[in-house]
């Protein structure tokens, strides 16, 4: 039987209850079989009890009693007054423009392109027809009794004025005319200071007027002439006249109605 050489080796590892350390214990045990050898002369192996190392208990934490603990002495805090900072005034540089040179645009020419009117042809226009509508002459008759107010100022050297009120009796045959011009009442705001500025009543008549549409025209003869123009419609009339009367003339206006 041919010799072998064992070798081997035991390791143990022992933890504790709390799992907190680990112990290592190793032990090598080497044998040797001698060549060769009887094997009725073999020992026994010596057995090898392990030491198991007891740990101590882990140290409970001592619990400090909160009343009888020492508050910790806090130092009161010393205020620190800020240094003011004065600030470094800072003179600015002056910058100094750069004179730019403008270059010079030159317009490029632009040819104008010529505009070719297109002919057009003009619509003829076809006039349309009008007829006209006869326009009827106004039948007025300047016949009946008129009256109203007059207003007239003196042209002489006197240059009285005077206001009042007239009335006419009109006869109107194709364009002649026919009639008698009254003065009812008058008065003059510069009497008595000019005892010239009076105006008596009176009537006149006269004949040869003409009416032409709606205006008319007339001239009294004798004491008072007068020269009367004026206007009238269905029921309104209104004029200018004139009269002399004893080297003393006055112009003045009139306005009435029918009735």
């Amino acid at each position: 039987m041919s010799g072998v050489l064992f070798t081997s080796s035991l390791t143990f590892v022992l933890a504790d209850t709390n799992q907190a350390n680990k112990t290592k214990i190793k032990s090598k045990i080497d044998i040797v079989k001698p060549i060769p050898i009887t094997p009725n002369l073999i020992k026994k192996p010596v057995t090898i009890t392990p030491k198991i190392i007891k740990q101590s208990p882990p140290t409970k934490p001592k619990i400090v009693n909160s009343t009888t603990a020492t508050p910790p002495n806090i130092s009161k805090s010393i205020p620190v007054k800020p240094t003011p900072i004065h600030p470094t005034p800072i003179k600015p540089t002056p910058i100094k423009p750069t004179p730019v040179t403008p270059t010079p645009i030159k317009p490029t020419p632009i040819p104008p392109t010529p505009i070719k009117p297109t002919p057009v042809k003009p619509t003829p226009i076809q006039p349309t027809p009008i007829n006209p509508t006869p326009i009827k002459p106004l039948n007025l008759d300047l016949s009946g009794h008129w009256g109203g107010s007059f207003s007239m100022k003196d042209t002489t050297a006197d240059g009285c004025t005077f206001s009042g009120s007239w009335e006419a009796t009109l006869k109107q045959n194709g364009n002649v005319l026919s009639g008698s011009f009254s003065i009812i009442d008058s008065s003059s705001p510069d009497y008595p200071a000019n005892d010239f500025c009076t105006l008596t009543p009176g009537t006149f008549n006269f004949a040869g007027g003409t009416v032409t549409s709606s205006s008319f025209q007339f001239d009294t003869a004798g004491v008072g002439e007068f020269h009367v123009k004026g206007y009238f419609t269905s029921n309104l009339i209104h004029g200018n006249f004139n009269e002399c009367y004893d080297e003393s003339c006055a112009s003045g206006s009139f306005t009435g109605s029918r009735g």
